[in-house]
């Protein structure tokens, strides 16, 4: 088995000189890529939140030589579970006929970068 890791950029974190990043966008490892959790800054309807923070993971997953088709595990952070069924609509049939695994969680304090949702990933390489 391969136990090489490569690490891809987190695209949503600005470039400062100087300055170390807090974080990688993925990181593929052991025949997986692991997504980092994705945000929808100041978008407030949790429908196109979802869309676009799933599009997101899905550019990160495709850089990485995986596809949403390929996940095996999803987390998704919301700051409001009234919202549950809204996002379920964007969220069905992203991942193919044969979903991930999924957890939801509530946050409390609310969810970091003006966001009011937060999905997580990881994945199997094609």
């Amino acid at each position: 088995m391969d136990n090489s890791i490569k690490k891809y950029p987190n695209k949503e974190e600005k470039n400062v000189q100087g300055r170390q990043p807090l974080l990688s966008g993925a990181v593929v490892h052991g025949g997986l890529v692991y997504v980092a959790g994705k945000g929808a800054r100041g978008e407030r309807d949790i429908r196109k939140a979802t869309t676009q923070v799933l599009d997101s993971i899905e550019e990160e997953l495709k850089n990485a030589g995986s596809s949403m088709e390929r996940a095996l595990k999803v987390t998704v952070f919301m700051d409001d579970l009234k919202e549950f069924s809204a996002m379920n609509e964007a969220y069905r049939g992203r991942f193919g006929d044969e979903p991930p695994v999924r957890s939801t969680v509530a946050t409390y304090g609310g969810i970091p970068g003006d966001s009011i949702i937060e999905i997580d990933c990881i994945a199997a390489l094609d």
